[in-house]
């Protein structure tokens, strides 16, 4: 069976857990803090808080950012988990539709939406197409709403040729197993504003008041007394470990390289299915660059399913990824308003794209397909 997705893991991951395993520190610590130095530096971001998951990195931006009560626009079309986020932290969710064409956050459906008990707004890079950013920016400002990037499909993405992530208040990246870079399971906050930076990377030490790896360094008559610390706050253990740090450090150093072979499949794909009058890949606006994370074909609905199972029984794997979040029971209560949504779900299917996907399994893809009709 060709895989939907699989990372792209060898020998030097190997040895960078090798290494942390002998140095004896595997919590919080160098690696870690290394790899936050990485992407605040390719996000163009001052600050950058190592967590484990993207899913830690939407609850903590949502924490400290809303308060109980508070309105969050989301997306319909994400994983589950960002918008279970917005009620951990206590917000009520206003559901936004996608853009057809790229299937992330539609900016204009979101500027109808904001209210003024409107406090946050996460908007989604699906599958790693930036969302149009521009016209929130400045209504954000305005009004002083929190926007939240959702970049965990978009390691690697350009808006107007500016990394995403920087752009909002906050931006959330994952490191998921699956993920352009991967840290096995992983996440990272960027933000340009240190007041939060600090009070996220404090909520993500369980509140607690300095952090082991900076008790353990430190120097003097009572060095020893490593449990002389307080708790101020309620926190939680949302960081990232140096295990798993060491792996995202190696894999940071391939994730050029591996979008560009990402960006390849993508092109041969679209060249092939360019004269298919049932297939209509997903466009690529003129200002952004894609991480390619996902590759999407939208099929008409009557036949999606079909399509999925005639390429699982020939050995290829196909999804729709998302069931989009309001048609789940939880969400019953919430504002769902989302008919473009509704209808492109339907049509949606993933088809494999990863680094070490060979020709000749993409020929194999792409030759299926064309048989299929």
């Amino acid at each position: 069976m060709i895989p939907l997705f699989k990372p792209s893991l060898g020998l030097p991951e190997e040895q960078a857990v090798t290494a942390v395993l002998r140095s004896g520190w595997l919590g919080n610590g160098p690696r870690a803090a290394a790899l936050e130095k990485k992407l605040a530096r390719l996000t163009g971001t001052k600050y950058a808080v190592a967590l484990n998951s993207a899913t830690a990195a939407l609850h903590l931006s949502l924490l400290t950012t809303t308060k109980p009560g508070d309105e969050v626009i989301s997306s319909s079309l994400t994983f589950v988990a960002a918008n279970q986020a917005v009620l951990q932290a206590g917000g009520k969710i206003v559901f936004c539709d996608c853009d057809p064409e790229t299937l992330s956050t539609d900016t204009a459906d979101v500027l109808k939406k904001i209210t003024p008990k409107t406090k946050a707004i996460i908007v989604t890079h699906y599958g790693g197409h930036p969302a149009d950013l521009k016209p929130l920016l400045t209504v954000c400002s305005k009004k002083k709403i929190a926007l939240i990037e959702d970049c965990a499909h978009a390691c690697g993405s350009y808006y107007y040729g500016r990394h995403v992530g920087g752009f909002g208040r906050l931006g959330c990246f994952s490191f998921a197993a699956i993920k352009n870079l991967t840290t096995g399971d992983g996440g990272m906050i960027v933000t340009n504003v240190k007041r939060l930076a600090e009070r996220i990377r404090h909520l993500a030490w369980s509140g607690i008041s300095s952090s082991t790896w900076a008790r353990y360094r430190q120097a003097g008559p009572k060095a020893h007394r490593k449990w002389e610390y307080d708790v101020t706050d309620l926190g939680f253990k949302y960081q990232m470990n140096d295990l798993a740090a060491a792996i995202g450090l190696v894999q940071f150093n391939k994730l050029k390289p591996g979008n560009g072979k990402r960006a390849a499949i993508a092109r041969r794909y679209n060249l092939a299915f360019r004269k298919v009058d049932w297939i209509k890949p997903l466009t690529i606006k003129p200002w952004a660059r894609s991480s390619h994370h996902n590759y999407v074909i939208k099929v008409p609905a009557k036949i999606r399913n079909h399509l999925i199972d005639y390429l699982h029984d020939n050995g290829i794997s196909a999804n729709v990824h998302y069931l989009p979040n309001h048609l789940y029971k939880m969400f019953d209560k919430f504002p769902q308003l989302v008919p473009v949504t509704e209808r492109v779900w339907r049509e949606i299917v993933l088809l494999p794209i990863f680094p070490d996907l060979s020709k000749a399994d993409q020929n194999k893809i792409i030759k299926t397909i064309l048989k299929f009709r």
